[in-house]
């Protein structure tokens, strides 16, 4: 059975940054880091771990469905084993084919023509849904491992029940050239109500659990509280969102502790909006006393200013890092 380069794109959507680096997706909106220098890599790395962890989950997520939607189409019933095969990088044809050893394998190309390949076991699925986001959006549980060439190995369990869901990923991965080996739990509440006039949604989450580098170890906390309203009449959207960090970083003989770190966000349309209800404080202590501390800087002159910027500073012993960077008119 053959598919064409349409069903190709649609996994690649989560496979292509996963087979090039291990996994260190970022939010179009936002560059941490960048213009100003680089902290400390575990230090950024701990500001940004429960993103990080989102979006890895997110992509081995949808990749997991995607892989069963397509096997099973090809067979005419829910199929968790097989192989799914593109021959060349220049041929956009994927093959499907049976195995028995108990595994979905995936050799394909990336976008650089470079090959690659996922193994994915699964222990358990049961869901129901045409495509990956209505399965994951809907009542389910997932469990699965996934191997990708050497750089990735996670085990994966995704469950959600009404409002209520959590996601676990533990194993190893590389993000930055770097190996993490991770053990994280994601638990989400998230409900919503829609009407005539508009919407709203409300999102409560937690990250928690371990990322362990080459030269550091990082025990992660943080939590994620938003809210979006829509109003159909204006065609206009809102959101605010607020980050609390508790991390407690082991890194070269120190200990890095963010006491009281708090970034708070706000947003029309998807843009950066109103200066004075964006918020960046705390600080982090190495070894009990005062290391660095967050700051914001804000040009949102007014709505229509296409060149504002939001920029979340973390000060150092001597120098100032950019460690979030948000653009009124998009990434640069």
């Amino acid at each position: 059975m053959l598919h064409t380069l349409l069903s190709r794109r649609a996994l690649l959507i989560a496979t292509c940054c996963l087979a090039a680096c291990g996994g260190d997706p970022s939010d179009d909106w936002l560059e941490p880091g960048t213009s100003s220098g680089s902290p400390s890599p575990p230090l950024r790395l701990a500001h940004h771990a429960a993103n990080h962890a989102q979006a890895q989950s997110d992509q081995v997520l949808t990749l997991a469905v995607q892989a069963v939607l397509w096997a099973s189409s090809a067979t005419g019933t829910r199929t968790l084993t097989g192989v799914l095969r593109q021959p060349s990088a220049d041929d956009p044809t994927i093959y499907y084919e049976p195995s028995t050893d108990g595994a979905l394998t995936l050799h394909l190309f990336d976008d650089d023509a470079t090959a690659f390949e996922v193994v994915l076991m699964y222990e358990n699925l049961l869901g129901e849904g045409d495509t990956p986001s209505a399965m994951l959006g809907a009542d389910h549980r997932l469990e699965f491992t996934i191997a990708i060439d050497d750089h990735t190995q996670l085990a994966v369990h995704s469950q959600k029940l009404g409002i209520d869901s959590v996601v676990k990923l533990a194993g190893r991965l590389v993000q930055d050239e770097v190996p993490l080996d991770v053990d994280l739990t994601t638990t989400t509440e998230s409900y919503g109500d829609v009407d005539s006039t508009g919407s709203e949604f409300n999102t409560t989450q937690q990250v928690r659990g371990s990322v362990e580098g080459p030269d550091f170890s990082l025990a992660v906390d943080q939590g994620f509280d938003a809210t979006t309203i829509t109003v159909t009449s204006t065609r206009r959207s809102a959101s605010a969102s607020t980050s609390v960090f508790a991390h407690t970083l082991d890194h070269r003989g120190h200990r890095y502790t963010f006491e009281d770190v708090t970034i708070r966000r706000n947003f029309l349309n998807g843009k950066p909006n109103d200066p004075d209800f964006w918020l960046a404080e705390g600080s982090i202590e190495r070894d009990g006393s005062r290391y660095a501390s967050y700051a914001l800087e804000a040009q949102l002159i007014d709505r229509d200013d296409q060149q504002g910027f939001v920029v979340v500073w973390l000060t150092t012993p001597g120098e100032r890092f950019e460690i979030e960077r948000w653009l009124k008119d998009g990434p640069p």
